[in-house]
């Protein structure tokens, strides 16, 4: 059977922070299709919100049309993200990326708190703070 390339990987650093990090791969319509799909069922089947840490820090650049596609995604699912996210910490070292992300919220924004970090460190921080302001245990 042949191994099927994957747009991200997804862990949990605890049960209540779900972790998408997207590879060094070439990114296509289906990949992101494919990526977006399988985030949305685990947004779906979580028992109690999440806050979601996207590590792009290393995701090559999506061409316009994703960049709508991801902007499409936001606002067709904003329903299922409002009640299964808490919160969303992005992972962005690279300036030109950030310009990108803050692009595509243009088009559409998270319907929730979101915040962009450098590092994944800090990212993980403000998620665990985030919890605690919210009296979230982990």
């Amino acid at each position: 059977m042949m191994n099927k390339t994957k747009l991200a990987k997804f862990f949990y650093p605890n049960e209540r922070i779900l972790v998408g990090t997207i590879s060094d791969i070439e990114v296509n319509q289906q990949l992101l299709k494919d990526y977006l799909i399988e985030l949305l069922n685990m947004l779906r089947t979580s028992e109690s919100p999440l806050i979601l840490i996207n590590d792009i820090s290393m995701a090559r650049p999506l061409n316009a049309e994703q960049r709508l596609m991801v902007g499409e995604f936001i606002k067709k699912y904003k329903d299922d993200i409002e009640h299964s996210l808490q919160a969303m910490a992005y992972v962005v070292p690279n300036p030109s990326m950030q310009i990108v992300l803050e692009n595509i919220f243009r088009v559409k924004s998270p319907p929730i708190h979101y915040e962009l970090f450098t590092k994944y460190e800090e990212a993980l921080s403000w998620c665990q703070n985030q919890m605690l302001s919210n009296n979230i245990s982990f």
